[in-house]
C-alpha cells in the first residue's frame, strides 16, 4: 500500500510513467497551429480564407446568394437534408419520366453549393462533389428520357 500512495503523490518517476496528454489544437479556446492561423471562423467551424481574390462572376453569384443562403440558415437544421432525401428517394422512385424534374432540383441544388464553396474546398473534395452532382444530373436525364 505504501508504494502505491508514493506514486500517486506527484513524484518526478510517477509522472515519467503516465503517458503524455494530447493537446487539442481545434476549437474554441484552444491552441491554434501556424497553419490554422490562415483561417477565419465564418461557422461554428473554422473555415480557410480563399487565397485568391474572388472575380467579377464569384463576387456576382455571392451577392446573389446572400438572400437564399439567409432564408436557408433559418431553417430548422433537420429540413434541408430530409426534403434533399425525399427529391433524391422521389426522383428515383416515381415511376414516371417527370420525375427527373426532382433530380433536376435536386442537382441544381447541389451545384449551386458546389459553386459557393469552390474556393475553400480541397482538389479531392472537389471532384467527389462534381461527381455527385454529375451522377444526380445523369439520373435525371435517364428518368427525363424515359429509360428508367
Amino acid at each position: 500500500m505504501a508504494k502505491k500512495s508514493a506514486n500517486r503523490s506527484g513524484s518526478a518517476n510517477s509522472r515519467a510513467a503516465r503517458p503524455a496528454k494530447r493537446v487539442a489544437t481545434t476549437g474554441p479556446g484552444r491552441p491554434r497551429s501556424a497553419a490554422q492561423n490562415n483561417r477565419r471562423p465564418l461557422g461554428p467551424r473554422p473555415q480557410q480564407v480563399p487565397a485568391s481574390p474572388a472575380t467579377a462572376t464569384r463576387r456576382k453569384l455571392e451577392v446573389a446568394s446572400v438572400g437564399p443562403l439567409n432564408r436557408l440558415k433559418r431553417l430548422p437544421r433537420w429540413l434541408i437534408p430530409v426534403l434533399m432525401g425525399v427529391l433524391l428517394l422521389g426522383g428515383l422512385l416515381i415511376p414516371t419520366p417527370l420525375a427527373g424534374l426532382l433530380l433536376v432540383v435536386l442537382a441544381a441544388f447541389l451545384a449551386w453549393l458546389v459553386a459557393l464553396s469552390w474556393p475553400v474546398l480541397p482538389g479531392g473534395a472537389r471532384g467527389l462533389r462534381v461527381a455527385v452532382v454529375a451522377i444526380v444530373f445523369a439520373a435525371a436525364v435517364w428518368r427525363l428520357t424515359g429509360r428508367g
